[in-house]
């Protein structure tokens, strides 16, 4: 393993210790400096935009929780899988005797309390290598927790009964297709190339802004989390169980030289558990919300009444509109949410291209134009990389030029 000083070792100690600091760092909470700051949004406190439901509903999480419900996701449980810090895989459970299961059952009557045994949250977490020199801690940047089997089982059935309510209630924008029912990338795909048809066979300008935002899931912040699921609307004891399954969550990282000791989980989604895309796709909402709340920054189809603001799968938004002032405010916005949220934009993986149909521009034209755009949306002192019209991006793996 290779430390920050530059120097290299092979000793279990070093190794251990070099991925502990390196993930104590990771796992710095950003706190608001005062409760109040929680919801310090950046739309303002006049209006508001994102139209978030503030009052208090009388619905509630686990009323949607039966015995039926109970032993269908006890079967959805998935085979061979790594075991967590208990050692069970989830085969011993499903076999253990209806007595057992009665009384699992009658103590996840408990979870509207919104209580998680303590024991419940820990974890493991494989660090898995992404890019770079593979010695170094910080390319191992895809960890997946291995948590305990009565933990998995209990936030698989606390996924589907928030995820029904969010489909039931519309907490989540049409505009996001990722982790959802039915819901899949070839429709993103299909939205993107027929607002790009339509702006050529119209002669339309369309200017595209890809946003990449780095370590999304691991980034996301405790406190405004549980702010932002209370105010878009999820019951009182969904936010009260979402709340302590984070609070005393810890995990202990798994390496060539074993164990590291266990760190406490103060930023980030376990990732790996069922839960984590939903609760992300909640905190991601409000930006996309606030990107079309205005409908005339978006752009607008002539072959349809269509208007698409963005089109986002999870953390990978893809911003439309039909001038340089609108695309430019609508950057303005993603900067404010991401200062606020204590997220990072991933410049390098950024891009901005547009198609200029209306004044039949050439592509040199067209390039110059969208590298002074470029030069104003500048970032943390890098440029967003500008592409012509006949340069692809690769967008949830599909290669599109504008």
């Amino acid at each position: 393993m290779k430390a920050p000083d530059g120097n290299t070792s092979a000793l279990a100690a070093d190794i251990t210790e070099a991925a502990t600091a390196h993930f104590t760092k990771v796992q710095t909470a950003t706190t608001p400096a005062t409760p109040e700051a929680v919801r310090d949004y950046p739309w303002g406190k006049c209006t508001n935009p994102m139209k978030l439901k503030t009052t208090k509903s009388n619905e509630t999480l686990m009323g949607g929780y039966t015995r039926e419900v109970y032993d269908g996701h006890l079967r959805r449980l998935p085979n061979n899988k790594t075991a967590g810090p208990d050692g069970i895989p989830n085969e011993i459970l499903k076999m253990m005797p209806e007595a057992f299961h009665d009384a699992l059952h009658a103590m996840a009557h408990v979870g509207r309390s919104g209580k998680t045994p303590a024991s419940c949250k820990a974890s493991h977490t494989i660090l898995l290598y992404k890019k770079g020199y593979p010695l170094m801690v910080k390319n191992y940047s895809r960890p997946i927790a291995l948590a305990n089997t009565m933990y998995k089982l209990w936030t698989l059935i606390v996924t589907t009964l928030m995820s029904d309510f969010a489909e039931e209630h519309s907490i989540l924008h049409e505009g996001q297709k990722g982790f959802r029912r039915h819901l899949n990338t070839e429709r993103q795909i299909q939205m993107l190339l027929g607002v790009l048809e339509d702006a050529k066979l119209t002669k339309q300008d369309i200017y595209l802004l890809y946003v990449d935002f780095t370590n999304a899931f691991g980034s996301v912040d405790h406190p405004r989390m549980i702010a932002l699921l209370e105010d878009l609307g999820f019951p009182s004891d969904c936010v009260n169980i979402v709340g302590n399954l984070y609070t005393g969550a810890r995990t202990a990282f798994i390496t060539p030289a074993g164990l590291t000791g266990e760190l406490w989980i103060r930023r980030g989604n376990i990732q790996g558990d069922a839960l984590s895309p939903l609760i992300f796709l909640s905190f991601i909402e409000p930006p996309l919300r606030w990107l079309e709340h205005d409908k005339n920054m978006m752009y607008a189809c002539k072959t349809s009444d269509t208007r698409m603001g963005q089109s986002a799968y999870a953390d990978d938004p893809c911003v439309a509109t039909n001038t340089v002032a609108q695309i430019e405010a609508q950057m303005d916005k993603l900067m404010a949410f991401e200062k606020w949220a204590h997220l990072e934009v991933n410049v390098p993986k950024c891009a901005l291209t547009a198609a200029l149909h209306h004044n039949g521009r050439n592509t040199k034209e067209n390039k110059n134009t969208l590298n002074r755009i470029a030069q104003r949306l500048s970032y943390r002192g890098g440029m967003i990389p500008v592409l012509g019209e006949n340069e692809p991006y690769r967008y949830l793996g599909v290669m599109v030029t504008a």
